[in-house]
């Protein structure tokens, strides 16, 4: 399977450092230092231990998913308040939460043990390939390769679910009408048909044991599973039986 190359965006870290920059406004000779004013300054070095434990963390997520599936992961880690002072951490910090693949916004815990813990939310993109009608499709329509196209989409943003490439929808029937261009769902799928009204069916009857089979008429469409109605046409008999496979159904004794 192709893995595709895993972007992490880690600008915070830098953007913090620019922010604080510009607020420094150089001590003129009649003016005292920043130092002298007896005004404490925030301490930064466990906000940057945090920041590089949920980047390391983050990276280690999105190697594992890219390399089980063929997904580009993408993380924004959000600035939190430059006034929040942090102890240095005498140990690695350690991160607590799970990565989601359906949602934009998450917040992850990262904790000093024993000292300190912050919430930093982190706004996350998951592109992957997934099914697109290639033009209108129409209720009841079976898929075929030339109806759908593939498309990259961020997952977080598909809130009604979607197909991949890795899941089996051929044969699969559309539920209901869908213009050009639209991102088919699983909800938006039906099994295939393989039995339609009026076909000529096996009925296999009996149980572990032993079974019998005769031909009947099906008098209504049926996927697999479902119970339909059928013609015995030995005995005109209309029974009920179960969806087993094409033009064929059981019915246990």
């Amino acid at each position: 399977m192709k893995v595709r190359l895993v972007c992490v965006s880690l600008f915070l870290t830098a953007s913090l450092w620019a922010s604080a920059a510009t607020d420094v406004v150089p001590a003129s000779p009649e003016s005292p230092d920043a130092a002298d004013t007896g005004e404490p300054q925030p301490a930064t070095e466990g906000m940057d231990q945090a920041y590089q434990a949920l980047e390391t963390w983050l990276l280690g997520q999105a190697e594992r998913e890219g390399a089980e599936r063929q997904r580009e992961l993408t993380f924004d880690i959000q600035e939190m308040d430059s006034r929040l002072s942090l102890p240095a951490c005498d140990s690695l910090p350690t991160v607590e939460g799970t990565l989601s693949l359906n949602r934009k916004r998450q917040t992850f815990a990262v904790g000093c043990p024993g000292s300190w813990t912050v919430r930093i939310p982190v706004d996350v993109s998951v592109m992957a390939p997934v099914m697109v009608s290639a033009r209108p499709l129409f209720r009841g329509q079976a898929l075929t390769e030339s109806d759908i196209r593939w498309e990259a989409r961020d997952l977080t943003r598909l809130s009604r679910g979607f197909v991949e490439q890795s899941q089996d929808w051929r044969d699969m029937r559309i539920r209901r009408t869908i213009g050009a261009g639209t991102v088919i769902t699983p909800s938006g799928l039906q099994p295939p048909l393989l039995i339609s009204k009026g076909d000529r069916v096996v009925i296999e009857a009996g149980n572990d044991r032993f079974f019998v089979k005769m031909v009947g008429e099906a008098l209504s469409n049926g996927v697999k599973g479902q119970q339909i109605p059928v013609r015995n046409l030995t005995s005109s008999r209309v029974v009920r039986a179960e969806v087993v496979g094409r033009q064929k159904v059981r019915i246990r004794l």
